[in-house]
């Protein structure tokens, strides 16, 4: 018995724009004082984990299901398009940190990002090859 079933999710040009603009705003609006960076587990700070736990959806949410006509390309070609997107905005997202004098830039940061957009690539790909993506 399946617990999920993502043959049938499309995902739609809306849900994508509401998670990128949510990210954006995680990365630019001022979180106020909760301080995350104090816990952790050997040595791996709680806010790491949080850094790819937030990445994580993204190969999930990408233009997979249907062929667009503007990007005329096999599934595995615009995969790895998205995918090199997706570390490219984790990035960058972290990077824009730096201009923002509210906001402290860490590079290990942009780090954990990009792990979590390589790690729900993997979980997109085992899903994929077990037919159930």
């Amino acid at each position: 018995m399946l617990l999920f079933d993502m043959r049938n999710v499309v995902p739609r040009p809306v849900g994508i724009g509401a998670y990128i603009l949510l990210l954006l705003l995680l990365h630019v609006v001022p979180l106020g004082p909760a301080d995350v960076n104090q816990y952790g587990v050997g040595g791996l700070r709680a806010d790491y984990c949080l850094h790819a736990l937030v990445f994580l959806p993204w190969m999930f949410l990408g233009p997979f299901r249907r062929r667009p006509a503007a990007l005329p390309l096999p599934k595995t070609a615009r995969a790895a398009a998205w995918l090199g997107l997706g570390i490219v905005a984790a990035v960058f997202l972290e990077g824009l940190q730096y201009s923002l004098p509210y906001r402290s830039f860490n590079p290990l940061d942009a780090v954990f990002n990009a792990a979590g957009v390589t790690a729900g690539a993997l979980m997109w790909l085992r899903l994929r090859r077990r037919g159930l993506n």
